[in-house]
């Protein structure tokens, strides 16, 4: 039940009415009187008192308890609060000149912008096709100029974030390599998540206690980290075959493809609220890398280059910000042609993947940007 709050100004008058009809004498009850200093100071007291109630009251329920006191009220049914995740991206490393050497861009290397305000790192990726395990690296081809590595930021969180272009420092000594650079923005960080999505989470939590529902399913793939996204497929696996008593879930993390230790702890949690005797499996999208050519008509006072490089950036955000199974619109391609800038007078001669027609994505696949060149 909610505590009756009462101000001090009626606190103190009511003290003092008590005081004056009990006492039996006549008292001094004007301000700076003994008898009324000793009374205001008790229920200063009374007033601190009722602020702490206050506060317990608060931290003691989750729909008005933050931050810590909610941590611990949840804890309490093993409930975690999803934290920051890190932001991952692609950079671009070069050399001036092919010279016959390969030299490799190291898991490892380090790289931040010029203020030296946000830094990143080359990490493992699989699903890089430049990625090689054998080198620890991503090897620069012997007759190549460049190469496209995977990058982490150092620190979780959305201060991460950097727009194109920005990562532009190698900190990190690479032997052949010149030049570094971010050709598109990286902003799929996230940050610790918030109270109120903690508390929506962990209604869902409850609900689904005891239950092999789907809603159970979502509700343990989504305590696994924040920024998944995913489909459930049931009696039937990721390629369209029937399987009776099987279901499939397909995750991604906003990269297009599923870390192994990511696949592992959805693995695990989809375990534990699956029903008996119901096989399943967790398994990355099929990713579908989606060239883009076409021919873009400037302004004649246009700086080529520069506008085609952000028609190319405009293009590969979208692409990579396509969630599992959905399709890429030719439509939608040449709409953000033409608004990459004003200096963009038409396009013509769109293909994606070698035709003028949409890419339909499958319901298990994820699109992806591969070469976009603008003519």
């Amino acid at each position: 039940m909610p505590i009756e709050l009462r101000q001090y100004a009626d606190m103190v008058n009511s003290a003092l009415a008590v005081v004056a009809t009990k006492s039996g004498v006549a008292l001094n009850l004007e301000p700076g009187s003994v008898v009324r200093a000793v009374l205001e100071a008790a229920l200063l007291q009374d007033l601190y008192l009722q602020v702490l109630l206050l506060q317990v009251q608060e931290a003691g329920r989750a729909s008005t308890a933050t931050g810590e006191d909610l941590d611990s009220y949840f804890r309490d049914f093993d409930f975690s609060r999803l934290p920051a995740t890190y932001g991952v991206g692609q950079a671009t490393f070069s050399r001036a000149t092919a010279n016959g050497s390969s030299p490799t861009v190291p898991v490892g290397a380090s790289l931040q912008s010029n203020a030296s305000a946000v830094v990143y790192s080359v990490v493992a990726d699989p699903f890089n096709p430049a990625f090689d395990a054998s080198l620890a690296g991503y090897p620069i081809a012997p007759d190549g100029t460049s190469v496209t590595a995977t990058i982490q930021a150092a620190e979780p969180g959305t201060g991460s974030h950097v727009v194109a272009g920005i990562l532009t420092v190698l900190t990190s000594s690479i032997p052949g390599l010149d030049e570094v650079v971010n050709h598109d923005s990286i902003s799929n960080a996230k940050d610790a998540e918030t109270d109120t999505a903690y508390r929506a989470r962990f209604v869902q939590f409850l609900n689904s206690l005891s239950k092999a529902t789907a809603g159970a399913i979502d509700a343990a793939v989504e305590k696994v980290q924040q920024g998944l996204s995913w489909v459930k497929l049931e009696n039937r696996t990721p390629d369209g075959s029937s399987r009776p008593g099987f279901f499939a879930v397909v995750a991604e993390d906003g990269s297009g493809s599923l870390p192994s230790t990511t696949l592992e702890a959805i693995t695990t949690a989809v375990e534990a609220v699956r029903p008996f005797t119901v096989g399943f499996g967790v398994f990355a999208p099929e990713r579908v890398e989606i060239d883009v050519s076409m021919t873009a008509i400037l302004e004649r006072t246009a700086e080529g280059p520069r506008v085609r490089e952000a028609i190319r950036n405009a293009i590969s955000r979208y692409l990579s910000g396509l969630g599992i199974g959905r399709t890429v619109y030719a439509s939608r391609i040449v709409q953000l042609a033409l608004d990459a800038t004003t200096e963009v007078i038409a396009v013509e001669h769109v293909s994606l993947n070698g035709s003028a027609r949409d890419v339909v994505i499958g319901p298990t696949q994820i699109a992806r940007p591969g070469q976009i060149v603008i003519g």
